[in-house]
């Protein structure tokens, strides 16, 4: 990310995360915003749809639509209005990332990345959720991602704590490949 984009992302983050706590509604925009990024920007029809040369007011009915049908706060959508009038919708995942730091931190939650061959269900998302904070007695923040050349299972990152823990297939496999090694 580029200086300008870096400072841009981070005035975005923090004016959005202002509006949070004055209104209250802080866990609604974080939700809001990863339902924002996983639908406006991780399908890619949808972000081409968004970097499409169409008018401003076509995708901002666009945005009003969805944000309708999804329920977002209509602060979100204000501000998802703004990026797309002052045309820097694209800085949307560096302002997302930003979001996330700033929120985590006002948040004091520890921050788990989760990593799988496919999407998990709800439920699998509350089970992972529920044993790390039972282990590490703290509020955890989560993000998913999907990573199909894992095989199966799931890879843990604990940011603040450089932890790796590694469930997937492939590290088993591997373990299993220098167990071999070991006794040939």
């Amino acid at each position: 990310m580029a200086v300008r984009a870096d400072v841009l992302a981070g005035k975005y983050a923090a004016a959005l995360i202002d509006y949070g706590r004055k209104k209250g509604c802080l866990p609604e925009l974080e939700k809001n915003f990863s339902e924002a990024i996983k639908i406006l920007w991780e399908e890619k029809y949808m972000r081409s749809f968004l970097l499409y040369p169409l008018t401003r007011q076509e995708k901002i009915s666009f945005i009003k639509e969805i944000s309708i049908h999804l329920h977002w706060q209509k602060g979100f959508t204000r501000f998802l209005n703004l990026l797309l009038t002052e045309n820097r919708i694209f800085y949307l995942p560096d302002i997302y990332a930003k979001f996330v730091d700033l929120y985590i931190l006002g948040q004091r939650k520890k921050r788990v990345k989760v990593e799988s061959a496919v999407d998990l269900d709800v439920a699998m998302k509350e089970k992972i959720k529920r044993v790390l904070e039972e282990k590490y007695r703290q509020e955890i923040f989560l993000e998913f991602f999907t990573n199909q050349g894992i095989i199966a299972g799931l890879r843990l990152w604990l940011e603040d704590e450089g932890l790796v823990y590694d469930f997937s297939l492939e590290n088993q496999l591997e373990k299993l490949k220098d167990e071999v090694e070991k006794w040939s």
